[in-house]
């Protein structure tokens, strides 16, 4: 631990381009639990959402890792648990531009264009028409954080499902969060019911 706070000082005073040897000591020090941190953050934060893991996993080991050594009092404590402090942060940093650009398509799937009942009605239609729409996609995010408390995990994957994959890779999906083979009848009614339960809580 010494040695690696030692290399952390070395690196804040020379910067990552005059101490390469001693940021790749920290680097490969941190690489494998990082990537097991991230992975279990995005298995509980965001199970069958398709993000790209590896560019999360990318940038928490570089540029998030060289603006902790550069945040870090060694006066404090040792630097890993600092680190590991902050990497919540980061990782949702990373995953920011993804976000972003999965929101202005993808969430409008699950806000727009998710039918609630048989006849087809969608969210759109029992939607107030004036809520502006950026304001609407961070409700929805908060409504389904909210409505997996509520329901349960197995909800919110269903809902998270319904948001960011279509057709047969959607069933396929679901049939996965519900641990069966085939997407019959009981499974369908159980979709419809999350989604009318769902259209119910945000129009509350």
């Amino acid at each position: 631990m010494k040695k690696l706070n030692q290399a952390v000082e070395t690196v804040q005073m020379k910067g990552v381009a005059n101490s390469e040897q001693e940021f790749t000591f920290i680097f490969n020090t941190l690489k494998n639990k990082v990537e097991s941190a991230i992975h279990r953050y995005m298995d509980k934060k965001f199970p069958f959402v398709p993000f790209d893991r590896d560019s999360v996993i990318t940038y928490c080991l570089y540029e998030w890792l060289e603006r902790t050594i550069n945040s870090f009092d060694p006066t404090k404590g040792d630097f890993i648990p600092f680190y590991f402090s902050t990497l919540n942060k980061g990782i949702l940093n990373a995953l920011q531009p993804q976000m972003t650009k999965k929101n202005s398509v993808n969430t409008e799937v699950i806000s727009l264009n998710l039918e609630i009942d048989e006849d087809g009605t969608t969210l759109l239609d029992v939607i107030p028409a004036e809520e502006p729409q950026e304001e609407f996609s961070d409700k929805m995010i908060e409504a389904i954080e909210k409505f997996g408390k509520l329901k349960g995990e197995k909800a919110k994957k269903v809902l998270l499902a319904l948001a960011y994959y279509e057709g047969s890779q959607r069933t396929e999906v679901i049939c996965e969060i519900y641990g069966v083979k085939e997407y019959d009848a009981t499974i369908r009614k159980r979709v419809e019911r999350i989604k009318k339960d769902f259209a119910k809580l945000i129009q509350k």
